[in-house]
């Protein structure tokens, strides 16, 4: 492999025989296969064992990339296709007589990916060839893009094994524990994976010239089409099998990493390291399917809502979050720039959806969820209306109206803690009537409907739930009532009929209160008032009176002068 390396770098560009490279690797790799199987059917030297067949894995993924350059110059449609399949059938035939020489046996839901893998790896510099599938650059782009794309696809197939654990290995005929085995195969390839996928942009992609100067090995230019938002359906994917596997055997740390990395594929969606090559295709992409940022955000949807499923917790408030970040990301959002004026769309759906959610399960926390969404879609709708000037009072007063609402339905803790927020939100409105200056230009009618509103709301509240807060609101509001009342009649009594002549009548009034309230006394109207107890101190003790009984001579008289 060495030698190969040399000579490969010591000839000019396009002088190297890839025939006799790919020659030297099949050889190589036979040779290497054999001191596998021969030290493990005679030596039982697994460990060594282990190691030649990951690098047989490699070599087989080396042979399908020395194959670009024979592809990129073949011209028969038929030579092209004998390369491919002779290569994916070298491949194949190795693997398998590995398998048998060494007595592995490897299960059909680890073959079955393994084997398209392979298959992978041959097929796509064979369909990207410009000679053999003649397609303009546009379309040859999205080839290559497609590579790692349908290399997520393939990842999936290994979902049943992910769910089969440790079951999977059962009588492997290898001492190698799981998930070492296979698992470390399926590493290998995917950083197999992630290489190719960079190594076809630079071979096969025509929208940047790849070469500043052929003749010189320093003339390479690395600024293709490929951006890591390339390999986001592949992430999430790898994230699926954490899921399954974590759920096969109960590890909360499988879980709970894969949670921790989904939000992170937001950051390889992000265009980075922007120049005239990327955008080209950036373009095209963004035109006809969307940008990466936003189809990003839909398989973050479609992934936690997957693990909702598999009734993995905490997985629903995750999926209401990334609908929230569509209110901001769209279609074309491929920069901070390009991010969309809030859409309260997306906040009343999921305000909706998590409202029936909470109603269905009874949970005060999905239901003031729902309301803080729903909530905040009003506030971003409200400026397209005539009522935008409204907007802070109306957003106010629906989220105390719904908080109200949780508090009287449920029972939970969260229920009891709004219920005390509420009462105080209520007394903030009884003194904004009553104080706020602003407030005192709306007309007094207005206001004394709305007094009468919190009135019978805090009523309500503290009949239901037996709260103290909410009588206190009670008093409080009717307090401001009457003073608003009575300041709106002092202010239109002055205004017609004079200050001097409005007091003379307040104190006549007072007067004649004052007299009825004597009489009513008199009369017993008033309940009675027992004046002696007013003022009792802690020196002083109740008059006790007891009954009269009748002594009998025989009996002893008791004694009063003790505790009583």
């Amino acid at each position: 492999l060495y030698s190969v390396r040399k000579s490969y770098g010591e000839l000019d560009i396009g002088t190297i025989n890839v025939w006799a490279m790919m020659g030297v690797l099949a050889a190589y790799t036979v040779v290497l296969a054999m001191i596998g199987s021969l030290i493990v059917r005679w030596g039982k030297v697994w460990d060594d064992a282990r190691s030649i067949l990951l690098v047989l894995l490699l070599l087989f993924l080396a042979i399908s990339n020395c194959a670009d350059d024979l592809f990129v110059k073949m011209e028969s449609a038929r030579g092209g296709a004998i390369l491919m399949i002779s290569g994916f059938g070298f491949s194949v035939a190795v693997l398998l007589g590995v398998l048998r020489a060494t007595q592995i046996h490897l299960k059909l839901v680890y073959l079955l990916p393994l084997t398209l893998f392979l298959a992978l790896f041959f097929v796509a510099p064979w369909w990207c060839s410009p000679e053999l599938h003649p397609q303009n650059s546009v379309t040859l782009d999205w080839t290559v893009f497609c590579f790692p794309q349908i290399a997520a696809i393939l990842t999936l197939l290994l979902i049943p094994a992910a769910r089969m654990g440790q079951k999977s290995v059962e009588g492997n005929g290898t001492p190698w524990p799981w998930p070492l085995f296979p698992w470390s195969a399926f590493v290998f390839i995917g950083i197999a994976i992630v290489l190719r996928s960079y190594s076809l942009t630079m071979t096969f992609s025509q929208t940047g010239p790849i070469w500043a100067a052929p003749n010189q090995r320093s003339g390479i230019i690395f600024d293709t089409i490929w951006r890591p938002y390339f390999l986001v359906p592949l992430a999430f994917s790898l994230l699926m099998l954490m899921i399954e596997a974590g759920i096969a055997t109960g590890s909360r740390f499988l879980l709970k990493r894969a949670f921790n990395l989904a939000p992170y594929t937001l950051l390889l969606s992000w265009p980075i390291f922007p120049s005239d090559t990327m955008r080209i295709f950036l373009t095209h992409l963004t035109r006809t399917v969307g940008s990466p940022v936003w189809l990003t955000v839909w398989l973050l949807i479609a992934f936690f809502s997957w693990t909702a499923i598999r009734r993995v917790e905490w997985s629903i408030s995750r999926v209401f979050a990334c609908v929230m970040l569509l209110a901001v990301v769209g279609p074309r959002s491929v920069s901070l720039e390009t991010l969309t004026a809030p859409n309260p769309v997306p906040m009343f759906l999921s305000g909706i959806v998590l409202g029936l959610m909470g109603i269905a399960r009874m949970s005060s926390t999905h239901s003031l969820s729902a309301a803080c969404f729903m909530t905040a879609g009003l506030w971003f709708w409200l400026p397209t209306v005539p009522f935008a000037e409204y907007r802070l009072p109306i957003c106010f007063h629906v989220m105390l109206l719904a908080c109200i609402a949780i508090s009287l339905i449920w029972r939970d803790p969260l229920a009891i803690w709004l219920q005390g927020i509420c009462s105080l939100l209520l007394l903030f409105a009884v003194m904004a009537i009553v104080s706020e200056t602003a407030i005192r230009q709306i007309s007094w009618e207005v206001r004394t409907v709305y007094s009468l509103g919190i009135v019978l709301a805090s009523y309500t509240s503290a009949r239901f739930t037996r709260n103290p807060w909410y009588w206190m609101v009670v008093v409080v509001s009717i307090g401001g009532l009457g003073y608003g009342v009575a300041a709106e009649t002092y202010r239109t009594a002055v205004a017609a009929f004079g200050r001097n002549s409005v007091i003379a009548f307040c104190w006549s009034f007072g007067t004649l209160l004052t007299g009825v309230l004597i009489s009513s006394y008199k009369a017993n109207w008033l309940p009675a008032i027992n004046w002696g107890t007013i003022g009792l101190g802690p020196a002083q003790s109740p008059v006790v009176e007891f009954e009269s009984t009748s002594i009998r001579p025989q009996e002893t008289p008791p004694d009063f002068t003790g505790e009583a």
